[in-house]
């Protein structure tokens, strides 16, 4: 999911909101390349997901510096399928990128 930053400041943990389950999960932070993911900024260590639904924050191994203005990625992947709910983007504003590439071991 895009986001451009409100203002200067550091991101230490990603938050993210799933229907629960099984299985570990990596969240990440990636730049942004002309409205698409281009290089990963940060990244959480691989973490059990909660059971049941809800809010889970999960710190990054390193904060990562943004800049306002500046548009960075926040990214995902489950071991197991979480179910979480984004919103749909529109031409020139993609609400997501969608990545072939599976867990595969993390």
């Amino acid at each position: 999911m895009p986001y451009t930053m409100t203002e200067d400041g550091s991101i230490d943990s990603i938050t993210i909101y799933h229907e629960g389950g099984s299985g570990d999960m990596l969240l990440a932070v990636y730049s942004d390349d002309s409205g698409l993911p281009d290089q990963r900024l940060g990244v959480t260590a691989s973490t059990a997901a909660h059971s049941e639904a809800g809010w889970q924050t999960v710190e990054l191994t390193t904060p990562v510096d943004v800049n306002e203005g500046e548009t960075i990625w926040l990214a995902w992947v489950f071991e197991n399928n979480l179910n979480v709910k984004y919103k749909s983007g529109t031409p020139g504003t993609p609400g997501r990128a969608v990545s072939g590439q599976g867990w595969a071991g993390g």
